[in-house]
């Protein structure tokens, strides 16, 4: 079936399409690609997926603020908390 909400294959390395053709379905998966309540989802999470998108690391300090463990899908980016 179509998904018309989700990004293109090479948006992200395929992470986030793999992801969401995955786990969409899933019990305790929440996938959006927009929503108005985006900060109490993150706040409401225990994991948030942070793959490379429309620059680095957005995803995962919005994750940490929140108090949502970011799981980072980066490959050779070294994170500003990585020593």
């Amino acid at each position: 079936t179509s998904k018309p909400w989700l990004p293109a294959h090479d948006y992200s390395g395929g992470v986030r399409k793999k992801i969401a053709d995955l786990y969409s379905n899933e019990p305790g998966f929440e996938i959006y690609t927009s929503t108005p309540l985006y900060e109490q989802k993150l706040a409401s999470s225990i994991f948030c997926l942070a793959p490379t998108g429309a620059g680095w690391g957005r995803r995962a300090v919005l994750a940490t603020i929140f108090g949502c463990i970011p799981v980072i899908i980066q490959d050779n980016v070294e994170q500003s908390y990585q020593g």
